[in-house]
């Protein structure tokens, strides 16, 4: 992570209002016309591309400028200096216009379209038709058997002190060191002054069926959604939820990491790095676990007159993963796990937001 010293910041922020009110231009002249570029002009669906503006001065020398800038062409998510490709199945020009001091200049982006993405969204049959709140989840993955693997069974604890006994539900292996093995306490739930019995005899006499998996599977929220005639605009900044919560990420982390979760605490930055490492190592997708937050998207539209109605929506992205059987069936619905009554531990992380538009 990169660190600011204290007399960074305070000249950076010195620096800003110079740059705004135009102090910095003294002898240079006013701001005639606008140099507009991005990071690249074509862009596939789901890309960001960063927008810069130079202003050209009367005497001829360029300036930094910090303009405002609006969608005037196309659909996305316009932020302060990008711009990200995010309405799906959309493909052609987008035009971005850039506004300093009463001088404006446009520039134009080409989206490419999906690339062979998969379509989750149903077709409504009209603008004012019934959306569902999400779309069927789409498995992505069926990740690779566990190394680790522990799950919570009930014991029958009797301590030395008289006849006192207590039903617990303790954490124990299952899989262990890549084998399958009967159930184990783990180091930190023993006591060498109790006895443990195990209260249902099945973890006794049968070893698991298959090792679980981690799986991965995608879904879609709506979150918000427009109804507007052909050559109307509009934009609006739209809040949802974001990331995941701590007790999804606690669950799952102590089936994948037990000892770990027994021993180090249950800080967000433990779980969250650990449980990425572990998702990255049976799925091979690289996942960015954070706390659950509320975000905010500017939506914004400019639609074409060559249809009579728009439905434009706007959808969450979530991506979940679980334990799985080998077909990519939740324990708790799986057949084969059906007398183990284990969890699937599922963690639903909420991501970028993705829009989408239909017309009749």
């Amino acid at each position: 992570m990169r660190r600011w010293s204290a007399a960074v910041v305070f000249f950076s922020l010195a620096l800003v209002p110079l740059v705004l009110s135009g102090c910095l231009f003294a002898g240079a002249g006013e701001v005639e016309s606008l140099e507009l570029t991005a990071s690249q002009e074509v862009l596939a669906f789901g890309e960001t591309v960063q927008l810069n503006a130079v202003g050209r001065t009367t005497t001829g020398k360029t300036v930094a400028v910090i303009p405002d800038w609006e969608l005037v062409q196309g659909t996305g998510t316009l932020g302060e200096s990008s711009f990200r490709a995010s309405s799906w199945g959309y493909e052609g020009p987008v035009v971005l216009r850039a506004s300093y001091q009463g001088v404006s200049a446009e520039l134009t982006l080409s989206i490419n379209g999906l690339l062979g993405e998969p379509n989750p969204f149903p077709r409504p049959s009209g603008p004012n038709a019934a959306l569902p709140k999400a779309t069927d989840p789409d498995l992505y993955q069926i990740g690779e058997p566990l190394s680790e693997y522990a799950e919570y069974i009930f014991y029958w604890v009797t301590y030395p002190f008289g006849d006192l006994q207590a039903a617990k539900e303790l954490l124990s292996y299952f899989v262990r060191d890549g084998n399958i093995q009967k159930p184990e306490l783990m180091a930190s739930e023993k006591n060498r002054y109790a006895r443990v019995a195990i209260m249902d005899r099945i973890y006794e006499e049968e070893l698991l069926p298959e090792i679980p998996r981690l799986s991965h599977r995608v879904h879609y929220e709506l979150i918000d959604s427009e109804v507007l005639g052909g050559g109307t605009s509009f934009s609006r900044t739209i809040s949802y939820r974001q990331g995941t919560t701590l007790e999804q990420v606690t669950e799952l982390h102590a089936r994948l990491v037990p000892d770990m979760a027994n021993s180090h605490g249950l800080g967000w930055s433990n779980l969250s790095r650990h449980l990425a490492r572990q998702i990255l190592k049976y799925t091979q997708e690289a996942v960015e676990v954070e706390p659950e937050q509320t975000a905010v998207s500017t939506w914004s539209f400019a639609s074409p007159d060559d249809a009579l109605h728009y439905l434009h929506t706007a959808w969450v992205r979530v991506d979940t993963f679980y334990l799985s059987d080998s077909g990519g069936t939740p324990l708790e619905r799986s057949g084969l796990f059906s007398d183990y009554g284990f969890s699937s531990c599922p963690v639903e992380i909420r991501g970028e937001v993705v829009y989408v538009t239909w017309s009749w």
